[in-house]
């Protein structure tokens, strides 16, 4: 009896291990299990990438700055000569999640200038801070030179340039005006004795009619025109004004006046040469200018006489043919009447005798009017009233004189005064 229990016992635990083991062979089970694998290896995947310890990264071209620069300067006198821009190379490892959100700005690579006491070159030992977590594992190259000097203070040249513009034929450029013709520049000696100028550099001015006034950037260079940069350079001011004048050419007409108006071109002719004086300047001073006045005074034209004028132009005018004189011929064309009849204003009623049988009276004026005087158009009177006469005597009486010519006008004039003789019964 115990043996066919013992029987039954067994068959019934192999029939439940039969069934288990049919269970655990069904399609469910089986994919059940594929799931809890590739779960398992995205969990190690995911480890891998985020939070790998060993996780490593080179980054290039780092760039090195110089501390200390200040404290340099203030207790030495000395600044940087060369050494800026250096780049190197930095590897670092870390957490990888923490390394690849790393960037060449995260990272500072340094050397430090303050403790240097003497002018020279330096291999200087490179700093590199990162950030927490992150390690350092190499340094390319591991030091840099830098080389200090002595500053000092220079004065140059400031020299205009312009890039781009347009003129037409008609105008042309003249002497670019700087706002200051000089500046001072600080920094290292060494740097200072290689700069030669300092250019304002005037941009794209278009098209030009007239004189302007523009800004430019200022920028040191040396005698080769190379640019000179040191951030230890010190200008006062980063740009200039400066004045671009465009000038034009004009031929002006000369003119002649006399002071106080006495010039009366129907009564003298001056002529002058040269007419014209061909000059250059600028656009709008030229437009103002419409004539050279030549001024005579009132003595240059009381004779015939030739003379001459100095050319005296405004300083921004430029005498193109270079004419330095006006010469001018004072002409007063002149005709003599001769006059035998006599007109005497005798209001005393003295008895007289004219002596003067005939006076030769000198026009001046223009041929055209000289011509028609004639005896018979020309009056001189005498004034007895003017003067006290004694009996038996014999005396110069002034007189004045009128010519009926034109109409009543007088276009010519007496060139001298005149007397007659007059005795006195």
């Amino acid at each position: 009896m115990k043996n066919i229990d013992k029987e039954k016992t067994v068959s019934s635990v192999n029939n439940t291990a039969a069934r288990a083991e049919e269970k655990k062979n069904t399609p469910g089970s089986v994919i059940v299990k594929i799931l809890c694998v590739l779960g398992a290896f995205l969990i190690w995947l995911y480890v891998m990438s985020n939070d790998s310890p060993d996780y490593e990264k080179t980054f290039t071209s780092v760039p090195v700055s110089i501390n200390g620069a200040v404290e340099l300067e203030n207790v030495t006198g000395m600044s940087v000569v060369s050494g800026l821009g250096h780049v190197i190379d930095i590897s670092v490892y870390g957490i990888k999640r923490d390394v690849v959100n790393l960037d060449n700005d995260d990272i500072v690579a340094y050397v430090d200038i303050s403790d240097i006491s003497n002018a020279g070159k330096y291999a200087l030992d490179v700093h590199v801070e990162v950030p927490d977590g992150i390690t350092v594992t190499s340094v390319s190259p591991d030091n840099v030179t830098v080389a200090v000097d002595k500053t000092s203070s220079i004065i140059v040249n400031v020299v205009p340039k312009l890039t781009t513009y347009n003129i037409s034929l008609d105008y042309s450029l003249g002497t670019l005006v700087p706002e200051i013709s000089e500046i001072s520049v600080s920094g290292p000696i060494t740097v200072l004795s290689t700069i030669d100028r300092a250019e304002v550099v005037v941009g794209d001015l278009g098209q030009l009619t007239g004189t302007v006034t523009a800004s430019g950037l200022i920028q040191l260079v040396d005698a080769a025109g190379n640019k000179i940069t040191n951030q230890f350079i010190k200008i006062p001011q980063d740009s200039l004004k400066v004045t671009v004048p465009v000038y034009t050419y004009k031929d002006i007409p000369v003119s002649v006046t006399v002071k106080n108006g006495a010039y009366d071109p129907s009564k003298i002719s001056i002529k002058y040469s040269p007419e014209t004086i061909r000059v250059k300047g600028d656009v709008d001073t030229l437009a103002a200018m419409t004539e050279y006045t030549v001024l005579l005074d009132e003595a240059d034209i009381e004779s015939d006489k030739a003379i001459i004028k100095e050319v005296v132009l405004p300083k921004t005018v430029e005498n193109v043919d270079l004419i330095e004189y006006i010469s001018l011929e004072i002409k007063h064309e002149t005709e003599t009447v001769y006059v035998t009849e006599f007109q005497v204003e005798n209001t005393e009623d003295i008895e007289y005798e004219i002596v003067t049988k005939s006076l030769g009276i000198t026009f001046r004026g223009r041929r055209e009017y000289l011509d028609l005087l004639a005896a018979n158009n020309v009056t001189v009177t005498a004034d007895l009233g003017k003067m006290t006469l004694v009996s038996g005597q014999t005396y110069d009486v002034p007189v004045t004189v009128d010519a009926d010519i034109n109409d009543g006008k007088d276009p010519v004039e007496v060139s001298d005064t005149y007397k007659i003789q007059v005795r006195v019964k």
